[in-house]
């Protein structure tokens, strides 16, 4: 579909008072979170190079989710394998889209707020995002859910204050009733900010995961089967700094090959000079024109990971204070899952909902090969080992322990 296609149909649908286009399918499986779950950067396309994006923006590189990206996804992933083996039957074939909930327009303060973010949504839903290589797709189709029955609510940019407006997007998109599974993952934005103190306080933390969590214990109609909402553990996202390996990951930035440590230290301002078109050489002018507005390294989507210090003391105590966070903020979200718990049986004991804290992914490992090509997000690779770690550890134990 057509970036502007994609912007007249979310428009219609928020100026309709809906979350998604009017469609009969029913939400089985729904994933709230921010960017690592909207697939964002994740097609192998996409590089941190203005030639690059002007290239996806004009056509000539796509951005399509071709059942061959997925290729050997199951060395990762060996239950993922069940969700592409029928597409990788025709290789040229396109993995079908999940559902995207977008914010009604209740939730904007005026109309020019609603027409900017609506058209920056259908821009990066266009272009940024490929949804059906997100872990949250990948484990949905595991579970044999059709690709219109799973929907993602996850935002790029999303901090934890966000998870109560996700919640309700979901119900809204489903007329009020929980989905069988939904799962709520933030594990990026939270320590993301100007500078330290501007991270999310792990109190602060634990009150959005909980608000949401009563949200829909409160508001959602719970199907005969019952709905089983899991929060995973916070990603130890400093990987992205202290390994070697993804340090020294070469990708290609600024029309040149680049490692991701040396990539991050980049402070350069880039220069393009345009030549004729007709020449067949040289840049593009609308290529210049993005260079010239496209920073020098991925720091501006996360200064506190991504910040260049004066000495490594000074990064090594940057380090520690992100590390100590992170742990905060499993605690936290093992706190909220642990309330939510008792005021489900306390106040709701009618509505089999179960809510589960995945601790699994605290201990995700990341080598290379599962960082995206703009050294911040997950390639494919990453994506579906995530989508195995959150399987093998909460999905995979009751069956474990039946066998036992």
């Amino acid at each position: 579909m057509s970036f502007v296609s994609r912007f007249v149909i979310t428009m219609a649908a928020f100026a309709s008072g809906t979350a998604v286009w009017a469609d009969p399918d029913p939400v089985r499986f729904a994933v709230c979170g921010d960017s690592i779950s909207t697939g964002a950067a994740t097609h192998p396309n996409l590089e941190f190079d203005s030639v690059t994006l002007w290239g996806i923006l004009n056509g000539t590189i796509p951005v399509t989710a071709q059942a061959t990206h997925l290729s050997g996804i199951e060395s990762v992933f060996p239950a993922g394998n069940g969700m592409t083996s029928a597409a990788t039957v025709l290789e040229d074939s396109v993995v079908p889209p999940p559902r995207r909930a977008w914010p009604t327009v209740k939730e904007y303060r005026s109309s020019v707020e609603w027409v900017a973010l609506g058209l920056l949504r259908s821009l990066s839903e266009s272009y940024l995002d490929t949804e059906e290589f997100s872990w949250g797709y990948m484990l949905g189709r595991t579970f044999k859910v059709a690709p219109g029955h799973v929907l993602i609510a996850a935002e790029n940019g999303a901090r934890t204050s966000a998870a109560t407006a996700q919640m309700a997007r979901i119900l809204d998109a489903t007329g009020g009733e929980l989905p069988e599974k939904i799962f709520m993952f933030f594990t990026g934005n939270d320590i993301c900010a100007p500078r330290l103190e501007g991270m999310t306080p792990a109190v602060k933390f634990e009150q959005n995961l909980f608000k949401a969590l009563h949200h829909a214990l409160r508001n959602g109609r719970v199907p005969a089967g019952g709905t089983d909402i899991y929060v995973p553990a916070y990603v130890n996202v400093t990987q992205l700094l202290t390994s070697p390996a993804i340090q020294t990951k070469l990708v290609r930035a600024f029309g040149t090959k680049i490692a991701c440590g040396q990539l991050r230290e980049n402070q350069f301002v880039q220069v393009l000079p345009p030549a004729p078109k007709e020449a067949g050489t040289g840049i593009p002018p609308e290529a210049n024109l993005i260079s010239q507005v496209l920073p020098p390294n991925p720091a501006a989507m996360c200064p506190t990971l991504f910040a260049r210090d004066a000495n490594s003391a000074d990064q090594s105590e940057r380090i520690g204070a992100l590390a100590n966070r992170i742990r905060e903020f499993r605690t936290a979200a093992q706190n909220a899952v642990r309330r939510a718990s008792s005021l489900q049986k306390d106040k709701y004991p009618e509505n089999p909902v179960r809510l589960h804290f995945i601790e699994e992914t605290a201990n995700l490992d990341l080598e290379a090969d599962d960082v995206a090509e703009d050294c911040f997000h997950l390639s494919i690779r990453g994506q579906a080992k995530l989508a195995r770690v959150i399987y093998d550890a909460e999905v995979m134990r009751p069956v474990r322990a039946g066998g036992e």
